[in-house]
């Protein structure tokens, strides 16, 4: 039978966990599987042993948490938090001062690099990413460069074919929305000067879109309809007049589930239409007159609806600032965020990486992501030269320059420091008030 009990720590066990947890991440970190591949950075050493219960069942989870949020706000920051945090919390721990008053060194560090933050220009971004990157990650990300253009999100998945490919997406993608096979007979519908119609319900009757599909019958438009959902009847009967060209109207049913919670507004902000909504007053037949909005094409493909519509291109881009916003305060709501984020970029410029390349570069798809993800802090504030630091200690800017560094990104280091005096912090003001359970 087991028992569960909670108990108060004091400072000697607190030090004891700390100390168990440097023992464990500090000597022979375990390769781990991540969604790139087997390797042994050290954030996802942290998260393994998280995730499988070996480490501390309180602080290993405060610092993975931690190590996460700070690799959200700028890639590489993680593994430099956790670097950090490491070593100063282990001086902490000999000198036995967690308790005491903080050291201020840090933010007299992090006020300096403040001060110099200064936009890059491109030469010194590739200077910095070749004494970086291996040549096979430095040649795929300065082609990249290369072809992108201002507000172009730079993307990298794992492709099947031999030859690594860079290739520019427009248009916003909606996914997993699925029109009846029964439109697709040629495995695609794209159309020209569409007709958009959103309908924040259910189209129970013929007799609720009757005007509108006369409309269409009339002038031969295309038109795609979007809606909870259709009953049979319906959708069946617009198939039918679909099959004998009498209309050329396609229905999307958008699910009601936490991946497309958010659909109906973005493809409001993306067609600039406003759905119909019952809980406005409105009823389904109001689509006729009211929503009359075309986009430039509209292009549907097996679960994939693609939008352009340039039109709301400056509406979009507000629109998508906000949910970057909301994901950056709110880093466990990326199930929700990241989809939508996706979505409504539509400058993307996707690279898809061939087996010849990861064959001589494993790790080949983080770094690449990695790197993506920093480019445009790296752009705006610019580097810091280590010598620029030199009046604070040297174990501490030690720290922040590995492996003979001497010019790092000033981002990364800003927020590693933040994110390691936030948690330096938590951990200092709960002391003795942490509580745990053991069954």
């Amino acid at each position: 039978m087991a028992f569960a009990f909670s108990s108060i720590i004091d400072n000697d066990q607190l030090y004891k966990r700390l100390k168990k947890i440097i023992k464990v991440f500090k000597s022979n970190p375990a390769p781990v599987l991540s969604k790139f591949g087997v390797h042994d950075d050290l954030v996802q050493t942290f998260l393994y042993y998280d995730n499988m219960g070996k480490g501390d069942p309180l602080l290993t989870q405060m610092i993975s948490s931690a190590a996460l949020t700070a690799e959200h706000k700028a890639a590489g920051a993680g593994k430099l938090f956790l670097e950090i945090f490491l070593s100063q919390i282990e001086d902490d721990i000999k000198q036995k001062n967690i308790k005491n008053k903080i050291d201020t060194i840090w933010n007299d560090i992090k006020d300096s690099l403040s001060s110099k933050t200064s936009q890059c220009s491109k030469s010194e971004l590739f200077d910095y990413l070749k004494n970086n990157l291996d040549d096979t990650t430095f040649n795929i990300v300065y082609t990249a460069l290369q072809m992108s253009f201002i507000n172009d999100k730079l993307k990298v998945k794992k492709g099947i074919a031999n030859k690594t490919t860079i290739n520019r997406l427009s248009g916003y993608r909606f996914n997993n929305l699925y029109a009846d096979s029964q439109f697709l007979k040629n495995g695609i519908w794209k159309k020209t000067n569409c007709r958009i119609i959103l309908i924040d319900g259910v189209i129970e009757s013929v007799g609720e879109i009757y005007r509108l599909l006369e409309q269409q019958s009339q002038d031969k438009t295309p038109c795609i309809i979007f809606c909870i959902n259709v009953l049979d009847d319906v959708k069946n009967t617009i198939i039918h007049n679909f099959q004998r060209l009498a209309l050329d109207v396609v229905i999307i049913p958008v699910p009601v589930d936490i991946t497309h919670v958010n659909t109906m507004v973005d493809l409001g902000i993306v067609t600039q239409t406003a759905p119909i909504c019952a809980a406005k007053g409105e009823t389904i037949s109001m689509a006729a007159d009211y929503q009359k909005q075309i986009v430039k094409c509209v292009t549907v493909e097996k679960g994939v609806i693609t939008i352009e519509n340039p039109n709301a291109d400056d509406d979009v881009l507000k629109h998508l600032k906000l949910l970057e916003e909301k994901l950056t305060n709110n880093p466990n709501s990326s199930q929700i965020f990241q989809s939508r984020i996706d979505t409504l970029s539509c400058k993307n410029l996707i690279v898809t990486v061939g087996s010849d390349d990861l064959k001589k570069q494993p790790q080949l798809i983080e770094k690449l992501d990695n790197t993506f993800r920093s480019i445009q802090n790296i752009i705006f504030y610019g580097f810091i030269e280590k010598d620029s630091l030199k009046m604070f200690p040297f174990e501490k800017i030690g720290l922040l320059f590995k492996g003979g560094m001497d010019k790092e990104p000033i981002f990364k280091i800003i927020q590693a420091i933040n994110i390691f005096e936030s948690t330096r912090s938590a951990i200092t003001s709960t002391g003795t008030s942490i509580q745990y359970t053991n069954t």
